[in-house]
C-alpha cells in the first residue's frame, strides 16, 4: 500500500467522521449558528436542510469508498483468511480461489 493510497483512506475515514457527527448534532450546530453572530454569515449556509441532505449523500458515497477498498484490499491481498464466530472457524476465501 503506497502512502498516497494510506492518506487517502485516513482522510475518508476522518472526513467521514466529521460528517457523522456533524449530521448527528444537525439541531446542535443549528443553534449554535444561530447564537453566534460572528460566524453566522460565513456558517449559515451549513445550517440548511439542503446541506443536511449533500452530507448524508457524501457520507454514503465515502461509506461505499471505503467498503471498496477493503474489498479490494481482500481480494488482491486476501487480508482476512479466516474469521471466529462462536468457536467456529469461518474461511473467507479457499486456496483454489
Amino acid at each position: 500500500m503506497s502512502k498516497w493510497s494510506i492518506f487517502f483512506v485516513s482522510a475518508i475515514i476522518t472526513f467521514g467522521i466529521i460528517l457523522l457527527l456533524y449530521l448527528l448534532n444537525f439541531k446542535s450546530w443549528v443553534v449554535f449558528i444561530a447564537a453566534s453572530e460572528n460566524i453566522k454569515g460565513i456558517l449559515d449556509f451549513s445550517t440548511s436542510p439542503l446541506a443536511q441532505s449533500i452530507a448524508f449523500i457524501l457520507l454514503a458515497v465515502l461509506i461505499c469508498a471505503l467498503i471498496f477498498k477493503i474489498f479490494e484490499a481482500q481480494i488482491n491481498k486476501n487480508v482476512i483468511k479466516k474469521l471466529t464466530i462462536n468457536g467456529n472457524d469461518i474461511e473467507v476465501f479457499n486456496e483454489s480461489q
